[in-house]
This record gives C-alpha cells, sequence and structure tokens, in this order.
C-alpha cells in the first residue's frame, strides 16, 4: 500500500519523465518526515496529511482498513506536494493556463538545491543534509538553501505559507498571474 500511495503521489505531479528520473530523490524526501519549528508550520503537516485522506477517499479505504504507514508523521514530500498544490488552488488558479502543481514543486525543489540529484546522480547523504538544512532553518537569511529565496526578509522566522506569499510577489507575481 506504501507503495500504491508514493505512486499516487508521484502522479500529482504530472511529469512522468521527471518523476521516472527522479525516483530515488522523491523516495527519500517520501521517507524523511517533515518537522516544523515555527507555530503556523504545524498547518503545512496537517495539509500534507490531507493528501493521505484523499488518496483514502479516492481508492475507497476505510479508516479500519487503514495501512500503517497512514500513523506516520508527514513527509517532506506530502508537505511540498500539497504546499504546491495550495498555492495552485488558492493563489495563482487561472483555467486559461491550467494546473501548475508541478512547475511550483520543482521550483521549491531547485531553490533547495535538490534539482541536481536525479537518478544517475543521486548521494542520500548529500540530499540529507539539504533536506536537515531546510527542516531545521540553518539555510542564509535571504533564503538560500530553503524552498523561498526571499529578497527582503529573513525567511528563517517566517512561516512557510508566508514565505510563498512573499516569494510569489517578489518573484513570480507577473509570471504565475499570466
Amino acid at each position: 500500500m506504501s507503495d500504491a500511495y508514493f505512486r499516487w503521489l508521484v502522479g500529482l505531479l504530472g511529469d512522468d519523465y521527471l518523476a521516472n528520473n527522479y525516483e530515488k530523490l522523491l523516495s527519500a524526501m517520501f521517507h524523511k518526515e517533515f518537522r516544523w519549528t515555527l507555530e503556523y508550520d504545524e498547518n503545512r503537516a496537517e495539509d500534507g496529511l490531507g493528501l493521505r485522506r484523499l488518496f483514502a477517499k479516492e481508492f475507497r479505504i476505510s479508516a479500519k482498513n487503514e495501512p500503517n504507514w497512514a500513523q506516520n508523521g508527514c513527509s517532506v514530500l506530502e508537505m511540498l506536494i500539497s504546499l504546491a498544490k495550495k498555492c495552485e488552488d488558492e493563489l495563482i488558479y487561472n483555467p486559461d493556463v491550467g494546473d501548475r502543481t508541478d512547475k511550483i514543486f520543482w521550483t521549491m525543489l531547485e531553490n533547495l538545491g535538490l534539482d541536481i540529484y536525479d537518478d544517475y546522480g543521486f548521494y542520500a547523504d548529500e540530499v540529507d543534509e539539504i533536506l536537515e538544512r531546510f527542516l531545521d532553518r540553518k539555510y542564509a537569511p535571504d533564503g538560500s538553501g530553503n524552498i523561498f529565496i526571499l529578497r527582503r526578509y529573513d525567511p528563517r522566522k517566517i512561516d512557510l505559507w508566508l514565505q510563498m506569499n512573499l516569494y510569489l510577489r517578489e518573484h513570480f507575481y507577473e509570471y504565475w498571474a499570466v
């Protein structure tokens, strides 16, 4: 069941080429638990866990038949996908452009510096170090090494939802609004 859920999550990203070439990275993120230090980031974990409920509903999995993995905390992969999805659905939705959840997700990975770790150049220790730096908020004051790089704010002191809003305003407002 865990494999089916992982495949379903990756399917939300829409691009088979990327999913097939970054399976090791996506799997590492799937097995890394998301943790937070700022109060409102708990909401990002809840959003990530909401993907499990969506999966269960789609495949008619009842609570009594819930798999063991459903009891674990939110993974980094779940949090990032749900954050990208929430950004698309609530902030930049444009029916003329289509769904950009995958583009938002891959932009966050690029900002983290994880986009270079495809299946042919995957180094688990380096990926784990990058994820730990992100989770511990030990990235640069401008957000270098974070999912959102900001020019005017120190994202280490700002919850992820506000970071995303500031990032969109600073970097992509015109692009995403089109």
